[in-house]
């Protein structure tokens, strides 16, 4: 008991930048601790020792299940994140993140699991306002983060890049270029991280992207800065011109 006093106390020193929640689950003795910032986010029983009852007791029961079996899945490496839905006692709607750390026996089962929580639903709010406008235009688009990762995708993007129905979220961008033009675009985006400011590229230089089967196609791209959830991203058009050069070409 004073060994989880302590721990609790960590937990409360460690948390005082507000909206943070913290927590850790000794999984062997079934030990459970948070703070009081990890209580009020996720309106969990004062007091209580139980895990998934402080974190998924306001989880919705048609989601419960699937909600902790990916939480036990996501356990199993050594750093994980997982987000959800709760309802809070007054009726209000909420989406939480959960991301922490791991410390795993040697057959990889989880001894003691560390983790912060985030209320993230204004970011979710952001996310799906800007779903619904990256979905409107007949355009490809991109969201692509800091590190070159691709956060959103639309639909036409998938088709324009070879992957169907299936989703273009976490792939590198680089992974869209020709190899042998994956480092100077590499300098490309970092000289508009540099300098972001919207800008069209393709009209006085061509560019050549490649679909997931390894085919090249020459496109025009437009980007645009944005801020998300206080990140740097960028926003990126792309306009399929082969039908345009192969005119080009009879034409010549």
């Amino acid at each position: 008991e004073l060994r989880r006093l302590r721990v609790q106390k960590d937990l409360e020193l460690a948390a005082s930048a507000p909206g943070l929640g913290l927590w850790s689950w000794d999984v062997n003795g079934d030990g459970y601790v948070e703070n009081a910032n990890n209580r009020e986010m996720l309106d969990s029983v004062p007091g209580s020792r139980d895990l998934r009852e402080a974190l998924f007791g306001r989880v919705d029961a048609d989601e419960r299940e699937s909600v902790e079996l990916g939480f036990a899945q996501a356990i199993r490496d050594d750093s994980w994140e997982i987000e959800y839905r709760i309802v809070r006692d007054d009726g209000e709607s909420r989406w939480i993140s959960l991301m922490g750390s791991v410390e795993s026996a040697d057959d990889g089962t989880p001894l003691l699991v560390r983790g912060v929580t985030r209320d993230v639903t204004r970011l979710k709010n952001e996310q799906e306002v800007l779903r619904v406008l990256l979905e409107a235009p007949p355009s490809a688009l991109l969201l692509v983060d800091a590190s070159g990762r691709i956060r959103y995708s639309n639909q036409q993007a998938s088709r324009v890049f070879g992957f169907g129905e299936r989703t273009m979220v976490g792939l590198h961008v680089e992974t869209l270029v020709p190899m042998r033009l994956a480092e100077r675009h590499l300098e490309h985006r970092r000289h508009f991280a540099a300098h972001p400011v919207p800008r069209e590229m393709g009209r006085a230089m061509d560019i050549v992207a490649v679909r997931e089967d390894g085919t090249e196609f020459p496109v025009e791209i437009g980007l645009s800065p944005l801020t998300l959830a206080y990140q740097p991203h960028v926003v990126a058009s792309i306009t399929l011109l082969t039908a345009r050069k192969e005119m080009e070409m009879e034409m010549a």
